[in-house]
């Protein structure tokens, strides 16, 4: 009987001493998703706004947004083109949506019609009036005012029409922009005319060249402006859609990809950068993925009524075989403990939080 005790007492002793001595893992177990490094996102928050968000992972995390806004109220007929479909590889600087509008368009061929009347006006101020080039001119100016009287009648039934709905905005735009055409070469034809009635003056020939200068700054920043409207990919990747509310287009760089670990609070007190990730996913079971940690994100996210920090790891994926969000299970290795280590530490905190918080 004293045999067993002593028995008994011994294997107590060693499981006590394992308890307390065999050192084992000290890990956090938790769910992870798969995001890409980069993520460029164009997409329409409401009917006259396109948002740009552009994400960079890793060690900076910084989301850059941008909004254009398109609620101007020239504009007619507004086109928003993708020019890639999802699935395609993106270069840096290639194409990804371009915005058009007959507004810019129009107002860039109306300048450059002033510009071609402005110099026109300069040249005949530089040249004799002949009395071939005045009976041309006249019978020019005569052949124009007979067009826009007609242009007119048109466009004055073509609004009534257009009150009654009777005509589309599409064609209404039509008759709108064929009468400021008419009115324009009406007005270059009289200007013509009368400059070859009158020689030229310095002081005229000066506020002409101010004329032109104006013009041309015109120009060019309506080009600026068309420019602008064309969306360009910042960075190497591939077109894809993230699923966002109002999405057109993205471009993800997942040559390398980010380990999104979601850690609850309860053990964040554990966790450090450079520390072992160990990580599976859904979509490939029999795949094992290691890295590290480069970032614990400072601020938590509240989910299922309880909060959450975010660890972020990288993995190269030169392959391309981890998708955008594709989910999965990572250890994190914490580094060493005895299992009563790991049994007491919820105890620990029960009383050094709750248990504490009652007095």
């Amino acid at each position: 009987k004293s045999i067993r005790f002593y028995i008994w007492m011994a294997v107590l002793a060693v499981i006590v001493a394992l308890l307390f001595l065999f050192p084992v893992d000290l890990k956090i177990n938790a769910p992870m998703t798969i995001e890409p490094l980069e993520k460029f996102t164009i997409k329409r928050t409401g009917t006259s706004d396109l948002q740009m968000i552009w994400f960079k992972g890793g060690l900076e995390q910084k989301t850059t947004s941008r909004i254009f806004q398109l609620s101007i109220a020239d504009f007619a007929i507004l086109d928003i083109e993708p020019s890639l479909t999802p699935g395609t590889q993106v270069d840096s600087g290639d194409l990804l949506l371009k915005v058009s509008s007959d507004f810019f368009n129009s107002q860039l061929e109306q300048t450059q019609a002033e510009i071609d009347k402005a110099l026109a006006e300069y040249e005949l101020l530089l040249s004799d009036p002949k009395a071939a080039e005045l009976a041309k001119a006249k019978a020019a100016l005569e052949e124009a005012r007979l067009k826009q009287i007609n242009i007119e009648n048109e466009y004055q039934r073509a609004k009534k029409m257009y009150e009654k709905n009777l005509i589309s905005e599409e064609e209404w735009e039509i008759f709108k922009t064929q009468r400021s055409v008419t009115n324009k070469q009406t007005e270059i034809a009289k200007s013509e005319y009368d400059l070859l009635r009158e020689g030229p003056k310095a002081e005229e020939l000066l506020k002409q060249d101010a004329e032109i200068d104006r013009l041309r700054a015109k120009a060019r920043y309506l080009k600026e402006q068309i420019e602008a409207c064309t969306i360009r990919s910042p960075f190497d990747g591939k077109a894809t859609l993230f699923g966002q509310p109002g999405e057109i287009i993205s471009v993800a760089k997942n040559s390398t990809v980010e380990v999104r670990v979601r850690i609850p609070e309860d053990q964040v007190d554990i966790l450090e950068v450079s520390q072992d990730v160990y990580a599976r996913v859904a979509g490939f079971p029999r795949a094992s993925f290691q890295t590290e940690l480069t970032k614990v994100i400072a601020s938590s996210h509240r989910m299922d009524g309880k909060n959450y920090f975010v660890a972020v790891g990288l993995l190269s994926n030169p392959s391309g075989l981890l998708k955008d969000g594709m989910t999965g299970y990572a250890k994190i290795i914490c580094g060493k403990t005895s299992p009563m280590g790991i049994l007491s530490r919820k105890f620990v905190r029960f009383f050094r939080v709750e248990f504490w918080s009652w007095w």
